[in-house]
């Protein structure tokens, strides 16, 4: 009776253990994905530092600075230096959608018509109306004086500082996380950590140049062939590489759609510009820069990035790859570990036993 009652007191003890950590896990969601986010800048900052110290012979600190510098100019000066004109064509951009939406209406009724359809008008008007509404704040820099803005920069400024520190002693915190898990298990997580550094590393890089490539070449393009609101399409076509496969398409969809119902004539130009980038990009960029890609097959990118999207909002669109990549070297080498595991423990049979026994002898 007595052992019966203690396996209930620890069964309810661990089911409310795990209940703990779940709910905690879900209140400090951000905090969890913010940390993982630091992770992969700090492989990115890791993996800068050893170039300039194989390129340059620099010492370990200096190449640790000038790469936490480097990083932080990277992702704060294009952003500076598109500021202001960003701004002014978001505004101004939100202030035409109206028209934009009518004209476009408008466009698909004639054009469908002369095949034998008709388009019902479902309230673009409308749906765009209390989008811009609530974008404006954001874009004419409301957001700078509420409470969410400034949390947000915090939490951006706290995550270049975190990722820093591991960059700069990673074998630290390395060390520290070990003393968590059994020594039967820190070969395992040695081969896990290494391979998974890998895959993050030339994700990482990939996407940083990529966004900054295609974004930069969008923008130059659209400018000129005197594309209005060009700054605006310029970064929307740099940020949707975050989404891979359909991203660029549909950074493509809105210059396009605007060209087509206020600058006819642009259009094909516009078509033109995006098949050049992603024929530059696919062909040339992408194989130059990564001699180990990171292969994961169209639907699946697509499903995980919509069902993290729908489960973690922005922050797991930005790293739903990551996570299914941490997701997917984990579990092949739970299984390698597990075949490798059989083959020990699997018994000799007993004319294997007498053979080795044999050649010990000799």
């Amino acid at each position: 009776m007595k052992e019966f009652r203690d396996k209930v007191v620890l069964t309810i003890l661990i089911i409310g253990l795990f209940a703990i950590m779940v709910y905690v896990a879900s209140q400090t969601i951000d905090l969890i994905l913010m940390l993982f986010l630091a992770s992969i800048l700090a492989i990115f900052i890791r993996s800068m530092s050893t170039f300039f110290q194989k390129k340059w012979k620099l010492h370990p600190r200096v190449a640790n600075g000038i790469s936490i510098l480097a990083l932080i100019a990277f992702i704060v000066l294009p952003f500076t230096l598109i500021w202001s004109p960003f701004t002014r064509q978001t505004q101004g951009l939100l202030k035409t959608l109206p028209s934009i939406l009518i004209s476009l209406e408008e466009y698909l009724t004639l054009h469908l018509g002369k095949y034998g359809l008709s388009f019902n008008s479902i309230s673009l008007n409308s749906i765009f109306d209390t989008i811009s509404k609530s974008i404006q704040p954001i874009v004419s820099g409301a957001f700078m004086a509420v409470g969410y803005g400034i949390d947000a920069i915090a939490k951006v400024i706290l995550t270049f500082f975190i990722a820093s520190f591991i960059a700069v002693a990673p074998k630290e915190y390395s060390s520290a996380l070990k003393d968590f898990f059994p020594p039967k298990t820190r070969g395992f997580l040695r081969n896990f950590s290494h391979d998974l550094k890998t895959l993050l590393q030339h994700w990482i890089v990939g996407l940083l140049l990529a966004m900054l490539f295609v974004g930069s070449l969008a923008t130059l393009g659209y400018w000129v062939i005197g594309l209005k609101y060009f700054v605006v399409f310029g970064v929307i076509a740099g940020f949707m590489e975050i989404i891979p496969y359909f991203g660029p398409a549909l950074a493509a969809a809105f210059p396009v759609l605007f060209a087509l119902t206020q600058e006819p004539s642009k259009a094909i130009p516009v078509l033109i510009i995006f098949l050049a980038i992603q024929f530059i990009e696919n062909y040339f960029f992408i194989p130059f820069l990564w001699k180990k890609q990171v292969n994961i097959p169209p639907a699946i990118s697509i499903f995980i990035i919509i069902l993290f999207g729908q489960l973690l909002g922005f922050l797991g669109i930005l790293l739903s790859i990551p996570i299914f990549l941490v997701t997917r070297t984990l579990s092949i080498h739970i299984y390698k570990s597990q075949q490798n595991s059989t083959i020990v423990d699997t018994p000799q049979p007993p004319f294997c036993k007498k053979e080795n026994n044999d050649r010990a002898h000799q």
